[in-house]
């Protein structure tokens, strides 16, 4: 997740790099991929406007100078994740020791 949340803009046709991109409120332009699982779970957080699904890839450029301008950057909060990932470490810790038991 840190690494993820490093990053300025994420592309990518995997559904987990999507989700952990939403997660980490990083810039994320995600292609559906063969199996349409991409789409089917971007339905759940297209209203995250930082996430966005590109159909075509024709579109993607469009899409990618949006999410990569100063306007868009200066609009959101990105860095949310790192000030709150001490939190999120201990509720990943407390779930694994509960798999764990």
């Amino acid at each position: 997740l840190d690494e993820i949340a490093g990053l300025d803009l994420l592309i990518t046709d995997r559904l987990h790099a999507m989700v952990m991109a939403a997660i980490t409120d990083t810039p994320c332009v995600a292609f559906d991929n063969s199996t349409h699982k991409v789409s089917g779970v971007y339905q759940w957080i297209d209203s995250l406007d930082y996430i966005q699904l590109v159909q075509d890839p024709m579109d993607a450029m469009p899409c990618i100078e949006r999410m990569i301008s100063a306007d868009f950057l200066d609009h959101y909060n990105l860095n949310r994740f790192k000030d709150n990932r001490s939190s999120l470490r201990s509720i990943l810790k407390s779930m694994e020791s509960a798999n764990n038991d």
